[in-house]
């Protein structure tokens, strides 16, 4: 008398997935329904394994999918959460639209020219008395910002502030200068209604180029 094959037992996909002492990394989504879909493919067909737990499965399958979802964008919005915040911008450094500038903590003068292409720029800082105390040429290749960094000192000696900033193009025209200052108060109800307050003015949030 011939005897009928021996069939494997049915194993569950929850059964089937790598302990985690194992040391593997965990399934993806992708993974699971791969695991899934060869589980079903070579089940018992005497012994089937329950829809109902499989719908569980891919129900649970699916939300710990979305909470990973929503974690990864509230990573993302905590890791930029001092830019919705200027409450948060105290103490840091910002880059605003003004030509004037004042010295930094260390005496120097910073920040930025953005240019419409490729061009040649001579920046130049005057101090109150209409003096050139300082003159740096740079060059740019292509379209963006041009960053410029001057020690703030003339023969040993540091130069007080306020400087005005002015920038003479050779073959293009520069958008706008922002200089780098420091933030030290916030006022206003918060959000985009606020006032930043820094040595140079008080400026909204919106018009902060950058944050460091």
């Amino acid at each position: 008398m011939l005897q009928p094959n021996v069939l494997q037992s049915p194993v569950s996909p929850s059964s089937a997935l790598p302990a985690a002492s194992a040391g593997l990394p965990p399934l993806d989504s992708q993974a699971f329904l791969k695991l899934l879909v060869t589980q079903l493919q070579h089940q018992d067909p005497l012994s089937p394994a329950d829809p109902s737990e499989t719908v569980q499965q891919l129900a649970a399958l699916t939300q710990v999918s979305s909470l990973q979802e929503i974690s990864a964008l509230l990573r993302q919005l905590l890791g930029k959460g001092s830019s919705y915040d200027p409450a948060a911008w105290l103490g840091r450094s910002a880059l605003v639209p003004s030509s004037k500038a004042l010295p930094r903590e260390d005496g120097s003068y910073a920040g930025e020219v953005l240019v419409d292409g490729p061009t040649e720029l001579d920046i130049t800082f005057t101090d109150a008395n209409g003096v050139v105390v300082h003159t740096e040429h740079h060059v740019s290749a292509a379209k963006g910002a041009i960053s410029f960094n001057w020690e703030g000192r003339v023969n040993g000696g540091a130069v007080k502030g306020p400087l005005t900033i002015s920038v003479a193009s050779h073959g293009g025209m520069p958008a706008s200068v922002g200089v780098w200052t420091t933030v030290t108060s916030v006022r206003g109800p918060g959000g985009s209604s606020a006032l930043v307050e820094t040595p140079l003015g008080s400026f909204t949030p919106d018009v902060v180029i950058d944050l460091k």
